[in-house]
């Protein structure tokens, strides 16, 4: 099931970028090229097949608020609090440590918004990422600073 959703990151990373894109996303013309990349890192995390298959910024910090659903994963940077308008906020998928997020849901179930600071790394090619391709943007989560909800 993981891999199918990398899969289709990976397809829509690569048809995502513009028709020129930038050298940093130069994968985004061999979708070949990027299959066989996730194919070679299979057996690794899939923090890590992100970042050795796809560009990624440098670490950065960043706040802002992280909404976790049923196949939801979303951070929208800079808000201070939770509004309604933010369950339907997709527009940036938060790829959070599996164990991480599974302690999480556990200790608030699975649907809840918390106020995160973080520091992460930005895809640096836009396309379809998280689940079903649901967000243009994507962050990694390098390390979780200070999380409250």
């Amino acid at each position: 099931m993981r891999r199918s959703y990398l899969l289709l990151g990976a397809f829509s990373v690569l048809l995502g970028c513009n028709a020129s894109p930038p050298q940093d996303c130069a994968v985004a013309n061999a979708p070949k090229r990027a299959i066989e990349c996730l194919d070679r890192n299979a057996a690794k995390s899939e923090r890590e097949q992100l970042l050795a298959c796809f560009p990624f910024a440098e670490p950065e910090r960043m706040k802002g608020v992280w909404v976790i659903g049923l196949e939801h994963s979303s951070f929208v940077e800079n808000a201070k609090g939770y509004s309604p308008s933010l369950e339907q906020a997709n527009d940036v998928w938060l790829y959070v440590d599996d164990a991480f997020r599974g302690k999480v849901e556990r200790q608030s179930g699975p649907s809840q918004w918390l106020m995160v600071e973080l520091v992460g790394r930005r895809a640096k090619c836009d396309g379809l990422w998280g689940h079903m391709g649901m967000s243009p943007k994507a962050v990694i989560v390098e390390r979780m600073l200070s999380i409250s909800g």
